[in-house]
């Protein structure tokens, strides 16, 4: 499931159609890269997911989606021993077949499970062929309670997920040729608000999350809290905000701490028109947002497999909604003691909401390597 949420189109049950709905979306990513090792490399990924879902009675939605994901990616790793270039490639198709279910007072299960196939190969320009057929499995389930206490809105969040994954080739002559890992996630926030003067309101809130990893790869216990508090005009979208963040993880190999002031502004217009903006400085991490211990990707690059900065921090958005286009392009800006990245895009979707598109472009410099550019363009339709 690539940890994104469990939803295939982003749906959630109040937005499905009371009968049967057919989905797609397609999306495209290039990427390039070269670090301080002799190691470069370039090449896109693909991917395709259709299906369906249906609406039984009001409160439980089930369905099935299909997934194809391609990529190929070349190399040229010139001084690892004797120069090597060559072309890694990945194939592979899926099944998930999920449902989800509201409870009463506002909380919600769901859960899935998935199996696909597909075959993995590494050619050298000037070697022989590698392949290897793959095999892989995987389960989640997880669900949100909401918890109110003495006027204080509590939502406890959780999810557990296992997956497995088999390459079967003996010409790799491979010790163990499978691969497992599982999670166990749960969190805690709450938050309270308060009358501020006649057209503002104040919310306060605070977290807690626990996570354990186990099976093949990074293992171990972590642990996230923080406390922030932001000052709210729904009248002009206007919104202050001031938040810290603690975050310990796998055991204590990761420890960060961040102090984060935002201001922004969300559009007023129907359907999203109008000014939007964001400008917030950070010191500390700058993957220190709330719900760090559900992101892979930032426990990854808090692990030590990318450079995170830890000092000074600002990121900064604006973009504008044309109601009567659909469209809403936007730029934004990320700069650190030692990275910055620039990035623009233009987002599009029908009044009703049943097709949209998205086109991204991003360019990002660290001191240490060189300029990594991606481009994304998402179709979606339903």
């Amino acid at each position: 499931m690539d940890d994104r949420n469990f939803w295939p189109v982003g749906q959630t049950i109040e937005q499905a159609f009371a009968g049967l709905t057919l989905w797609a979306t397609a999306d495209r990513r290039t990427l390039s890269g070269r670090d301080d090792s002799p190691l470069s490399w370039d090449g896109a990924v693909n991917g395709l997911h259709a299906g369906f879902d249906q609406m039984a009675g009001d409160s439980l939605l089930w369905g099935l989606a299909l997934s194809r994901h391609s990529a190929s990616v070349g190399y040229d790793a010139g001084a690892f021993g004797r120069p090597t270039s060559g072309t890694q490639s990945t194939r592979a198709v899926s099944a998930h077949p999920y449902l989800a279910m509201n409870l009463a007072r506002g909380g919600r299960l769901w859960a899935s499970a998935g199996w696909g196939s597909g075959e993995w190969a590494d050619r050298e320009d000037d070697g022989p062929r590698h392949a290897a057929d793959l095999n892989w499995s995987n389960a989640v389930a997880g669900g949100t309670l909401p918890i109110v206490i003495r006027g204080a809105a509590l939502e406890a969040v959780f999810d557990a997920s296992a997956a497995r994954m088999t390459l079967e080739d003996a010409s790799l002559e491979l010790e163990d040729p499978s691969l497992g890992v599982s999670r166990v996630r749960a969190g805690l926030q709450g938050q309270r608000q308060f009358g501020w003067g006649s057209q503002s309101v104040m919310d306060v809130g605070a977290r807690l999350g626990l996570r354990y990893d186990g099976g093949d790869g990074a293992t171990g216990m972590g642990v996230e809290a923080g406390l922030g508090a932001a000052w709210h005009m729904p009248s002009s979208g206007m919104r202050l905000g001031l938040e810290w963040s603690l975050l310990l993880a796998h055991q204590g190999d990761v420890k960060r701490q961040s102090l984060a002031a935002y201001i922004e502004r969300e559009p007023q217009g129907p359907q999203g028109s109008g000014l939007s903006f964001r400008v917030a400085p950070s010191l500390g991490s700058d993957a220190m947002h709330a719900g760090a211990l559900f992101d892979d990707e930032q426990l990854r690059g808090l692990g030590g497999m990318q450079p995170m900065p830890r000092g000074p921090r600002l990121d900064a958005e604006i973009g504008y909604g044309f109601e009567r286009y659909a469209l809403s392009p936007y730029a934004g800006i990320s700069a650190g003691e030692d990275q910055r990245s620039l990035r623009t895009g233009l987002h599009w979707t029908t009044a009703a909401g049943h097709l949209s598109w998205s086109l991204e472009l991003e360019r990002a410099e660290m001191l240490s390597t060189s300029p990594d550019t991606r481009i994304q363009l998402r179709f979606q339709t339903q």
